[in-house]
């Protein structure tokens, strides 16, 4: 029914008041109307009058919670990406659309480097690859609708460990969108229009009624407990020249068998790094032991199919090539070193020997 100008000022100042006795009830808009009779005698007579008919519009309640859907306390590795689940209930009488924003508590020893929120559309409580989408305003909740939200949020690279944050959502109901959140109520009743009320804010430790819900995960950044396992495979072990045949022109032609291993001849082998975790690999070594044997170093990219190339024994990726190996004398081995190799980065280490 229209709240009246008390029952409005008891939600503005009561601490006391649940989230339950501001529940949906009758829909926001409604329209009530009633039209008494009146009926008197008149000596023998008996008269009847219909009185002016009298009308109010119910009030618009503002009311809902954010709720986390895990433990409070939450662990996230060092240059990862922390992923926060909540969920928001609309508990008012109305048909709401909320603003979302991510929200830090008075504990940040470290920030999030960027962060996006993604929301449950489908409403089967798992973030769909359709779903990673940053998307800022949840619209039209249903009056006692429920909703899934995410919040993405990446840890820098060179975050310390063991540092901590408070970080969440905050939540803001708005007419529309990100430009038009409610941020008054009304003061004076009207009863032919519909007023709005804040009735939020009586959930968890949030006891202030001003349309903005705000609940936080406490972070804390630790470092890697898993065991990155890299794998490994031979791409090339060609003769990319030969004293009879020459130089190849390009890799093709050193694959096609023409040159052969024999004295003089340049080898060319190289292998894959792959990493198909979902941690990135740091400070990673490679070293490949010659046989002293029957082969020396090559000292020049001449007689390989990088041949305009001055580094010898290279480091390729998808982006070409991006360092190179060093020849170690101690131990007869090229060495690599890479300082990191992220999921579904690989990296081809190439080394050149010439048969002795």
């Amino acid at each position: 029914m229209k709240l009246s100008k008390v029952l409005a000022a008891t939600l503005i100042t009561s601490v006391g008041f649940t989230a339950t006795a501001m529940a949906s009830g009758t829909k926001a808009g409604t329209k009530i109307s009633n039209q008494p009779v009146l009926e008197y005698s008149f000596g023998a007579e008996t008269k009847t009058a219909k009185a002016p008919e009298a009308s109010y519009v119910v009030d618009k309640v503002i009311n809902f919670t954010v709720e986390l859907k895990k433990d409070q306390e939450q662990k996230v590795i060092v240059g990862k990406h922390a992923l926060g689940e909540f969920v928001i209930t609309n508990k008012g009488n109305s048909v709401e659309n909320f603003v979302l924003s991510s929200n830090y508590g008075s504990l940040k020893d470290f920030k999030f480097s960027s962060s996006k929120i993604y929301i449950d559309k489908n409403n089967n409580g798992i973030l769909d690859k359709s779903e990673m989408k940053h998307t800022p305003v949840l619209s039209t909740l249903a009056i006692d609708g429920k909703k899934t939200i995410w919040i993405d949020a990446t840890t820098d690279i060179k975050t310390v460990v063991g540092k901590g944050n408070h970080f969440g959502l905050l939540a803001r109901a708005t007419a529309k969108g990100l430009n038009e959140i409610y941020t008054k109520q009304s003061t004076k009743n009207s009863m032919s229009k519909v007023d709005i009320i804040f009735a939020d804010g009586a959930f968890g430790g949030d006891k202030v009624r001003d349309n903005q819900a705000i609940i936080r995960y406490i972070w804390t950044t630790v470092k890697s407990d898993n065991n990155v396992k890299l794998s490994m495979n031979i791409i090339h072990n060609v003769i990319s020249a030969d004293p009879i045949n020459g130089v190849c022109k390009n890799v093709t032609d050193a694959k096609s068998g023409k040159y052969k291993a024999i004295p003089g001849a340049t080898n060319v082998r190289s292998w894959s790094i792959e990493n198909k975790t979902k941690e990135t690999a740091k400070n990673v070594k490679f070293s490949i032991k010659l046989n002293s044997n029957v082969e020396k170093i090559a000292t020049s990219s001449a007689k390989t199919w990088w041949k305009n190339e001055k580094r010898v024994h290279i480091l390729w990726t998808s982006k070409g090539v991006v360092g190179e190996g060093k020849y170690n004398a101690k131990t007869n081995s090229v060495d690599f070193v890479i300082k990191e190799i992220k999921p579904g980065e690989t990296y081809y280490p190439h080394i050149v020997t010439e048969i002795k």
